[in-house]
């Protein structure tokens, strides 16, 4: 279940609704220009775009297994999925809702994923293997990788773009 929280500073905090949506709810992803909200189900394997206006679910979208967490490009046009069990990355258009391509993680459970500001290249972090990949938007195509690593989790680019950081 997905709740709902009326957080205005002059109001007091109190639960306003509860969203049903599928097993497991993990990722969650507003998108600014449509008002939908995108909630991973790990267990269901599913994606749940919520309208926000209404509260109510306005499709279920079935992804690759486990799917994780959830972001979009900074322009808004595609909506990456990282599933944990699957080791894939879905893309969806988030205003068509069609799936734009899905293709292997070259990793073991992706757990992040960042993007740069201009949205040319994404980042996962696979947490079962130890790795960063580099991805080319679009295309899909491995730029680079980093190995190595722990069990690499969250990730966030600067704002220039030169750097990743990564929880490891």
């Amino acid at each position: 279940l997905l709740v709902r929280e009326t957080c205005a500073p002059d109001h007091p905090s109190e639960l306003s609704s509860l969203i049903d949506v599928g097993t497991r709810p993990i990722g969650l992803a507003l998108h600014e220009t449509t008002g939908r909200l995108f909630v991973t189900n790990y267990g269901a394997n599913t994606l749940s775009v919520i309208d926000t206006a209404t509260d109510a679910v306005e499709t279920t979208i079935p992804v690759g297994a486990g799917p994780y967490r959830l972001g979009f490009t900074p322009d808004g046009t595609r909506l990456y999925i990282v599933n944990y069990v699957a080791n894939q990355i879905d893309c969806i258009d988030p205003v068509t809702l069609d799936l734009i391509d899905s293709f292997p993680a070259l990793g073991l459970n992706p757990l992040g994923l960042t993007f740069t500001p201009d949205g040319s290249t994404l980042f996962v972090a696979t947490a079962g293997d130890g790795r960063v990949t580099k991805w080319s938007i679009p295309g899909h195509q491995v730029l680079g990788e980093v190995g190595g690593l722990g069990a690499p989790r969250e990730l966030i680019a600067s704002p220039e773009g030169d750097f990743v950081y990564v929880t490891d």
